[in-house]
Protein backbone atom coordinates (compact mmCIF):
# COMPACT_ATOMS: atom_id res chain seq x y z
CA UNK A 1 0.00 0.00 0.00
CA UNK A 2 1.46 3.35 -1.02
CA UNK A 3 -0.40 6.59 -0.37
CA UNK A 4 0.72 10.19 0.02
CA UNK A 5 -1.28 12.89 1.80
CA UNK A 6 -0.22 16.53 1.69
CA UNK A 7 -1.86 18.89 4.17
CA UNK A 8 0.02 22.14 3.78
CA UNK A 9 -1.83 24.38 6.20
CA UNK A 10 -0.96 28.03 5.64
CA UNK A 11 1.33 27.34 2.67
CA UNK A 12 4.30 26.38 4.85
CA UNK A 13 6.00 24.53 1.99
CA UNK A 14 7.18 25.73 -1.41
CA UNK A 15 6.25 23.66 -4.46
CA UNK A 16 8.35 23.33 -7.56
CA UNK A 17 6.79 21.52 -10.52
CA UNK A 18 9.20 19.73 -12.81
CA UNK A 19 8.59 17.40 -15.71
CA UNK A 20 6.72 14.49 -14.13
CA UNK A 21 7.25 15.30 -10.45
CA UNK A 22 6.74 17.84 -7.67
CA UNK A 23 9.43 18.97 -5.25
CA UNK A 24 8.36 20.11 -1.78
CA UNK A 25 10.80 22.60 -0.26
CA UNK A 26 11.12 24.40 3.06
CA UNK A 27 9.66 27.89 2.69
CA UNK A 28 12.28 29.25 5.11
CA UNK A 29 15.62 27.89 3.89
CA UNK A 30 14.66 26.46 0.48
CA UNK A 31 16.02 22.96 1.16
CA UNK A 32 14.33 20.11 -0.69
CA UNK A 33 12.29 17.92 1.67
CA UNK A 34 10.81 15.34 -0.71
CA UNK A 35 10.29 14.72 -4.40
CA UNK A 36 7.05 13.01 -5.50
CA UNK A 37 6.54 11.83 -9.07
CA UNK A 38 3.22 11.71 -10.93
CA UNK A 39 2.77 8.01 -10.07
CA UNK A 40 2.97 8.72 -6.33
CA UNK A 41 6.53 7.47 -5.81
CA UNK A 42 8.68 9.49 -3.45
CA UNK A 43 12.41 10.16 -3.53
CA UNK A 44 15.01 12.04 -1.50
CA UNK A 45 13.29 12.45 1.86
CA UNK A 46 15.43 14.99 3.70
CA UNK A 47 15.03 17.05 6.87
CA UNK A 48 16.26 20.59 7.45
CA UNK A 49 16.57 22.89 10.45
CA UNK A 50 12.83 23.72 10.20
CA UNK A 51 11.23 20.34 9.36
CA UNK A 52 12.00 16.71 10.18
CA UNK A 53 10.73 13.32 9.07
CA UNK A 54 9.36 10.92 11.69
CA UNK A 55 8.86 7.24 10.84
CA UNK A 56 6.15 5.23 12.58
CA UNK A 57 4.96 1.69 12.10
CA UNK A 58 1.46 1.46 10.63
CA UNK A 59 0.25 -0.32 13.80
CA UNK A 60 1.58 2.54 15.93
CA UNK A 61 0.04 5.12 13.57
CA UNK A 62 -3.45 3.58 13.82
CA UNK A 63 -3.14 2.98 17.56
CA UNK A 64 -2.96 -0.79 17.87
CA UNK A 65 0.71 -1.05 18.87
CA UNK A 66 1.77 -1.15 22.50
CA UNK A 67 5.19 0.34 21.75
CA UNK A 68 3.91 3.89 21.10
CA UNK A 69 2.48 6.68 23.22
CA UNK A 70 -1.02 7.37 21.76
CA UNK A 71 -0.90 11.04 22.78
CA UNK A 72 2.44 11.56 21.06
CA UNK A 73 1.20 9.80 17.90
CA UNK A 74 -1.95 11.97 17.85
CA UNK A 75 0.21 15.08 18.15
CA UNK A 76 2.53 13.94 15.31
CA UNK A 77 -0.44 13.13 13.08
CA UNK A 78 -2.03 16.51 13.77
CA UNK A 79 1.18 18.51 13.16
CA UNK A 80 2.27 16.62 10.04
CA UNK A 81 2.26 18.43 6.70
CA UNK A 82 3.01 15.38 4.56
CA UNK A 83 2.15 11.75 5.34
CA UNK A 84 3.70 9.01 3.20
CA UNK A 85 2.27 5.53 3.74
CA UNK A 86 4.47 2.74 2.40
CA UNK A 87 3.76 -0.89 3.30
CA UNK A 88 4.55 -1.27 7.03
CA UNK A 89 5.55 2.32 7.81
CA UNK A 90 4.31 5.89 7.56
CA UNK A 91 6.67 8.85 7.31
CA UNK A 92 5.44 12.19 8.65
CA UNK A 93 6.93 15.59 7.85
CA UNK A 94 6.74 17.60 11.08
CA UNK A 95 7.66 21.24 11.72
CA UNK A 96 10.42 21.44 14.33
CA UNK A 97 9.67 23.40 17.46
CA UNK A 98 12.40 25.99 17.61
Amino acid sequence: MKEIKVRDRGQQLKLEQKDGYTIYKCSYCGNELVEIDNEGNYHYMMSCSHYQWEELSISCYIGIGDECDPNQVRELRFRSLIQIFDDLFVNLLIPKQI
